[in-house]
């Protein structure tokens, strides 16, 4: 896979997916593992969506000044590492560890989809920029419909844990 826009769509492709399976995997842990009410599952969940808030405007100014391919490089380290954090989170380190867990994979998934968006002009013609743009945006939409129900099938078999295992080897995918 030489084409540079193929590579980043199967990029977001995984990155997107790590971020599902995390997304759908931290309700029915917290739930499972943790024993968790509506506050803890709420509070695991702002965890995960507070890197949109936090981490958004820096990872922009970064996108702006440093070199894109080390931070896609960096943004896939980061999602990798906050879902290998977090399958011991999990296992029962705690839900505080698996809300920082959650966390620094968005972190991951934010400074990845800033980066990813700003490459697809120096990929693209300006004739072809609607056609690279749907197809990053083909494979968020394609995880985002699969992660869900392949974790909630986990969770049913007692394996919810797994879906952080998941989660971690998609992160691998944008490699």
């Amino acid at each position: 896979m030489t084409n540079p826009l193929h590579r980043l769509a199967a990029a977001a492709f995984g990155l997107h997916a790590a971020d599902q399976f995390a997304m759908a995997a931290l309700p029915l842990t917290a739930v499972l593992a943790f024993g968790a009410g509506p506050g803890l599952v709420g509070a695991l969940l702002a965890a995960q969506a507070a890197a949109w808030l936090a981490f958004s405007l820096p990872a922009g100014l970064l996108v702006d000044r440093v070199g894109r391919v080390r931070l896609l490089v960096a943004a896939t380290v980061a999602a990798a590492t906050g879902s290998a954090l977090a399958l011991p989170a999990a296992a029962g380190g705690g839900a505080a560890m698996l809300g920082a867990a959650a966390f620094v994979a968005s972190c991951g998934t934010v400074l990845f989809v800033l980066t990813a968006g700003s490459l697809v002009p120096d990929f693209a013609t300006r004739e072809g920029l609607a056609g690279a743009n749907a197809r990053l945006e083909l494979a968020r939409a394609a995880a985002s419909l699969g992660a869900p129900p392949l974790v909630g099938a986990l969770a049913g078999a007692g394996w919810a844990v797994a879906a952080y295992g998941l989660a971690l080897a998609a992160a691998g995918i944008a490699v």
